[in-house]
């Protein structure tokens, strides 16, 4: 795990040596243990270390082959690294124990093709002086960040956005079409972000300049084109390729040369973890988990009794309103881009970082299994769909935005009207802060022209997934990969990543190994989910494994009660005074109306109560956009 950076181009030589290596600094706590850099006249590399796997210098980076000609700078973990040096040994001399060796040899033996044969979590950046060509590449799910700008004379990149800025490679300079997508989805979609010029490259993807020219993302893995397993096939033989391969993703990514830990909440998903860990772990496990005085939200004694049945070293972190109000600002200057979760994790890798550098994690068992409410919602329309348009005349069903605010029975009546016709418009409805539709209600006019000048294809991003991916009886395969593309993606890891770098920790997800998710994806949907229950395979899996009340135990998730800390005058008063000040309301971003509304929506609970999540979610992002923009473009 590393912070890397770099430049090339025949501009390279001009550029001013003490901005460009700014980057140790702003990306110290992604590396805080060494730093390196290689320099020629075209290229000039820099990278962070945090030490995890092989301690010695001879891991250390840039690292370069045995002639010389290639560089690698490479922030991530190659779970399969040692099968694949055992293949390699026979061609190559090795100096090292690292696994950074072994992608670096992978890649020149194999070029791009070698992205099919690594197991892991990666952004990598190799530079090849002979030929004077950089390849990008990031890994499948979009666990490790990598943001890319140019000019007419240089192509840079980083493992953050604030290392471009601060190098000077790209300027402060908010992008409408960039911040478009974070009022939806709690965060930048596809690829862009709120920063002019500034780019992140895909999960999945990789991207080759040479010469001056920046060539398309290209994408190396896509589930849509995996097959359905044969027909006939028995679940039995489905929950044991499950059980093996998840049994192989925990082995392999406990694996470090320093303490590894685990976030355990004691629900299903860090179970199940915890579970395959014990297997291999013959060491007491230390495991941290968050607790608070709203018991509704507390899951502290099930992680107690979880750690006691797999014999862990367990600490709780009790979090009150007020440790949130001290930690707010801090969590606001880590943010990267704006994003709409990640204080939890802040929180929690705060709390842990004294006693481990590498934590596994449950993230990806809801999209992989089936287990947010986006699923069971899809799955209702799916059972009503003979009741598709019978209510014509019911007054939700005309043509103004319709908002994730309200109950969810008003969502079904609004698919029984005619409404939500499609996979991704019903996805839109569960999972959007603001749906696709409202945007329209929430910028101003001005500000969406100067997003679609930017960028015309804006009003196709809803509805962007192939209508073809939605075909044999997998319509659950085309929910988590929108899962995987629009919230996992874009939103989750980015956030789980950046929090955790702020305390130098990796944090791993056995969940989101490739030939697991490739699997689940290819399972049919009357195995996987034939009723409205979620991950009915991984219940099937751990009934005879982990204790009945953590199966029984209902989802909560690994979140904060901030929707009932916001009632309280403190947090309400910082949320909302920034949101309602004279200094948001004139970036002509928002309607006034819409900011209005948002204000409102506290004011109809009481202290004490429970906000709405999505009316909450609608006030929390408009404050995370207008922090953001202060602390990274206003200055």
């Amino acid at each position: 795990m590393c912070g890397i950076f770099g430049v090339v181009g025949q501009g390279v030589p001009g550029l001013d040596r003490e901005r460009l290596r700014s980057y140790r600094r702003t990306q110290e706590s992604r590396g805080p243990d060494s730093h390196g850099e290689y320099e020629d006249p075209r290229c000039f590399l820099g990278h962070n270390r945090l030490r995890i796997i092989d301690l010695s210098d001879r891991a250390s980076q840039p690292m370069a082959n045995t002639g010389g000609g290639l560089q690698l700078v490479y922030n991530g973990e190659i779970y399969n690294y040692q099968s694949l040096r055992r293949e390699l040994e026979c061609r190559h001399e090795f100096r090292s124990q690292s696994d950074t060796e072994v992608l670096l040899y992978l890649l020149e033996d194999y070029g791009v093709d070698a992205l099919d044969r690594i197991e892991g979590m990666f952004a990598f950046a190799l530079w090849n002086k002979g030929d004077g060509s950089l390849l990008l590449a990031r890994d499948r799910f979009g666990e490790k960040p990598l943001y890319y700008c140019g000019g007419p004379e240089y192509f840079g990149f980083a493992s953050s956005v604030a290392a471009l800025l601060h190098a000077g490679l790209a300027a402060p300079s908010l992008s409408p079409a960039g911040l478009f997508g974070v009022p939806w989805l709690g965060c930048p979609t596809f690829g862009r972000t709120p920063v002019r010029g500034i780019r992140s490259l895909r999960p999945a993807h990789y991207l080759l300049v040479k010469d001056g020219h920046v060539g398309p993302e290209t994408p190396y893995w896509q589930t849509s084109e995996l097959l359905p397993l044969p027909s006939g096939i028995r679940e039995e033989e489905i929950i044991s390729t499950i059980d093996h391969l998840l049994r192989e993703s925990v082995r392999d990514q406990l694996v470090a040369d320093v303490p590894v830990g685990l976030f355990f909440s004691g629900g299903l998903d860090s179970s199940t973890i915890a579970s395959y860990v014990r297997e291999h772990c013959g060491r007491p496990l230390h495991t941290y988990s968050l607790g608070f005085d709203p018991q509704d939200y507390d899951e502290s004694a099930l992680a107690a009794d979880g750690a006691k049945f797999f014999a862990f070293d367990h600490t709780a972190v009790r979090v009150r309103s007020e440790d949130v109000l001290m930690q707010l600002p801090a969590f606001l200057d880590t943010l990267d881009i704006p994003l709409a979760d990640g204080l939890n994790t802040y929180l929690v890798a705060k709390a842990a970082n004294d006693a481990f550098t590498v934590s596994l994690s449950g993230v990806g068992g809801d999209e992989a299994f089936c287990g947010y409410s986006t699923f069971r919602y899809v799955k209702l329309l799916e059972q009503l769909r003979p009741l598709h348009g019978v209510l014509p005349n019911w007054n939700g069903s005309g043509k103004k935005p319709f908002s994730t605010a309200t109950s969810w029975p008003s969502r079904i009546l609004r698919y029984m009207a005619g409404g939500l016709t499609n996979p991704a418009a019903q996805y839109d409805v569960a999972r959007a802060i603001y749906t696709f539709d409202e945007l329209t209600t929430l910028f101003t006019p001005e500000f969406l022209h100067c997003a679609l000048s930017e960028e015309s294809a804006l009003p196709l991003l809803r509805d962007s997934l192939s209508r073809s991916e939605c075909c044999g009886g997998r319509t659950m395969g085309q929910v988590t990969r929108m899962e995987l593309q629009r919230y996992l993606g874009p939103l989750l890891l980015p956030a789980i990543d950046v929090m955790s770098m702020r305390f130098s920790m990796e944090i791993r997800a056995p969940f989101l190994n490739r030939r697991l998710v490739e699997y689940l994806v290819r399972v049919p949907d009357g195995i996987k989910m034939p009723d409205l229950r979620g991950k009915r395979l991984l219940h099937r899996l751990m009934r005879d494994r982990l204790p009945r009340r953590v199966l029984r135990h209902p989802k909560r998730g690994f979140g904060l009660p901030l929707e009932r800390w916001i009632l309280e005058p403190d947090l309400r008063d910082v949320v909302t005074d920034v949101v309602a000040s004279k200094r948001a309301a004139g970036r002509g971003l928002f309607q006034e109306a819409a900011l209005k509304r948002a204000l409102a929506s506290v004011d109809a609970y009481s202290p004490g109560e429970r906000m709405h999540h999505q009316e909450f979610m609608r006030l929390w992002i408009l404050y995370v956009i207008e922090e953001w923009i202060r602390r990274n473009c206003d200055d």
